[in-house]
């Protein structure tokens, strides 16, 4: 897993077409960075071993899936009503702006400046679990389908 925010232009599948939505810029670099890879070590079946994720803006998108359970995980019930206006203003959490100051963690900022990524951001995501990010964020549910369809490495 990978934040699309930030990524050189060296990197595999950089510079992105310009006109390209986010979740389309993330599976634009995952497919380079596939095809890089398939090509590099092909005897390793690469294909059932690296399954590349771009999160599209960064981590803290996807805590957007449930506000109420994102606030409720910050001891800050109250701040639900403001979690679910920036969760509201987007199609999915995934398409929260990545700009500077509208990234998805600098919006949990804004609203509770006293929020500590590393450890209240996993908590939250445990609160909020996967199924409702699944649900909720369709580039991030279909990486998980696809690692689920692996089959096993012998």
């Amino acid at each position: 897993m990978l934040d699309l925010y930030g990524l050189g232009q060296g990197f595999q599948g950089m510079p992105l077409p310009a006109h390209l939505p986010g979740i389309q810029k993330a599976i634009h670099i995952e497919r380079a960075m596939s095809e890089d890879i398939f090509r590099i070590i092909p005897d390793l079946r690469p294909e059932l071993r690296f399954v590349p994720y771009i999160q599209v803006h960064e981590y803290e998108a996807l805590l957007f899936s449930d506000p109420h359970a994102l606030a409720e995980s910050l001891n800050q019930p109250h701040l639900s009503p403001q979690f679910q206006k920036v969760r509201d203003s987007v199609p999915t959490p995934e398409d929260i702006d990545d700009g500077r100051d509208t990234a998805p963690s600098k919006r949990i900022l804004g609203v509770h400046p006293k929020y500590r990524k590393r450890l209240e951001g996993t908590l939250a995501a445990q609160v909020i679990g996967i199924q409702i990010m699944q649900r909720e964020c369709p580039h991030f549910s279909d990486w998980l389908a696809r690692l689920c369809a692996l089959p096993p490495l012998l």
